[in-house]
């Protein structure tokens, strides 16, 4: 089931002279992985805020599968073997006026988008330094005139992403009402190991 495709095409672009790897039809079964990644119950990441939004997380510690090794080779170091996803719907968000929670990670980030037809809500990196303000549990909606967007990342079904997590502040994006509603946007997550 975690086959990757073979002969695998690496998209590599630089933005802020940095480099964002990008990979089109990443899993050989991308059905089957989503069907066991998301399809259970996965807990509440951190607060709703009073039913407004519906964000769940899962994580495993599992072997090495292929995707690891593919990471490790990339990027010339080593990865956390977890399987962890990300899963969120909301009843509402200003996203005309507003961007997702923005943040840093102490390393490299990785990204699988599950959501077929959907090339507009994907990931934002923006103009360092950024300090966040607020908790995402507490207040996720930031304001677009307080961050610089430099790039988004547009999504596209069993497309894997790498980017600096460390450099660029980053965030979800949201540009559309989508995943108002029943619908969950779904993700896999990879993190490089960090001290």
């Amino acid at each position: 089931m975690w086959e990757i495709n073979d002969n695998l095409h690496v998209h590599t672009h630089h933005v802020d002279n940095k480099p964002i790897y990008e990979v089109e039809n990443f899993y050989k079964n991308p059905t089957r992985v989503a069907r066991f990644l998301f399809n259970r119950d996965a807990p509440v990441w951190k607060g709703t805020q009073e039913g407004k939004y519906d964000d769940r997380r899962w994580c495993d510690w599992c072997n090495r599968y292929p995707a690891f090794d593919f990471l490790d080779k990339m990027t010339g170091l080593k990865w956390d073997t977890a399987l962890m996803t990300n899963m969120f719907r909301a009843t509402s968000f200003p996203y005309k006026t507003h961007y997702w929670w923005i943040h840093n990670d102490p390393c490299l980030n990785a990204i699988v988008y599950f959501n077929k037809d959907d090339e507009v809500n994907g990931t934002n990196l923006y103009k360092p330094p950024y300090e966040a303000k607020t908790w995402e549990d507490e207040e996720p909606e930031i304001p677009k005139e307080e961050a610089e967007l430099l790039y988004h990342i547009k999504p596209k079904y069993n497309k894997l992403v790498i980017f600096d997590g460390s450099y660029f502040p980053h965030g979800m994006a949201l540009n559309d009402d989508r995943y108002f509603g029943n619908t969950y946007r779904v993700n896999q997550v990879f993190f490089q190991k960090y001290q």
